[in-house]
């Protein structure tokens, strides 16, 4: 018996990806829907200190995080935020 092989990616959201990211953000209490995600990912992504990526699993897209890098009060270095 061969075990199930599975493909994981973690890729920026351009195409296909946009429109999935729209249910996924509905259960973190964020709804969107597909046109407002098309229409925000653009000004994510020209932030020079911002990423969206998504990751997909086996060809469907399962995730989204976004990153941010800034300038803080509380530290001296940039700080991160997911």
């Amino acid at each position: 018996m061969s075990a199930a092989r599975t493909s994981l990616r973690i890729r920026p959201p351009a195409g296909a990806g946009a429109p999935a990211i729209a249910p996924l953000l509905g259960p973190l209490g964020y709804p969107a829907s597909e046109d407002e995600v098309i229409a925000r990912l653009p000004r994510l992504t020209n932030v020079p200190h911002a990423r969206a990526l998504v990751a997909e699993l086996d060809g469907t897209v399962v995730g989204v995080v976004t990153g941010h890098v800034l300038s803080s009060i509380h530290a001296n270095q940039l700080a991160g935020w997911l």
